[in-house]
């Protein structure tokens, strides 16, 4: 444990329906073009959410669902579930390897002080997605600082970055979200929002450190 420690998502289940009944399907609004779903849950919340943005890159699936909850992070039912719908299982299992591989190589959070009890999510996307781009009302290919933390932590240090990066506000949330953090989105170049993602981890361990 300690100071910007890599905290990586785990996967806690991971299911397929190939061919959904069509009364499931209804009750969550899917496309009626498509027949088959793919289903995770996940420690942390934010993981997921980048991580289902780059699934609906790499394949034609879409984000049916998602939603933050918290019911403890290492039991099945973990801090998030999020859904994928596609015309056909290949198109998900397309969507579910994309998500699986950034899960496990990108989507970390870190640690900003020793025992882990604080941590914090300052990721850049470079080119987000169609899931991100319904989230944020920006475009496919725009860049963003997917910045979230515990709530004091994030309020001040969101501020931080947008004082010292040539970045905008697109979305705010307020404290508390269903898993009792805080976050934003903010959008400029690559290196705009890689500076505020930067100043945002820059300041949080500054608070944690004084």
């Amino acid at each position: 444990m300690g100071i910007l420690e890599v905290i990586r998502p785990k996967i806690l289940s991971l299911q397929k329906i190939p061919f959904v009944n069509n009364l499931i399907a209804e009750q969550f609004e899917i496309n009626k073009e498509h027949i088959s779903l793919g289903l995770l849950t996940v420690n942390l919340d934010h993981a997921l959410f980048v991580a289902m943005d780059q699934g609906t890159k790499d394949s034609d699936a879409d984000v049916a669902y998602k939603s933050s909850f918290y019911a403890n992070n290492t039991n099945s039912s973990g801090q998030v579930i999020g859904i994928f719908s596609g015309k056909n299982p290949t198109i998900i299992d397309n969507a579910i390897n994309s998500t699986v591989n950034y899960l496990n190589e990108k989507a970390n959070f870190y640690s900003a002080n020793i025992d882990n009890s604080i941590i914090f999510f300052p990721h850049v996307i470079g080119s987000i997605g169609r899931f991100l781009a319904d989230e944020t009302g920006l475009l496919e290919g725009d860049s963003i600082a997917y910045l979230f933390a515990p709530p004091i932590e994030a309020l001040v240090s969101i501020d931080h970055a947008l004082k010292n990066s040539d970045t905008r506000l697109v979305k705010f949330f307020k404290p508390p979200t269903f898993t009792n953090f805080a976050g934003a989105y903010l959008t400029g170049s690559i290196s705009d929002c890689q500076a505020a993602a930067q100043a945002f981890s820059e300041k949080i361990i500054d608070m944690t450190i004084n």
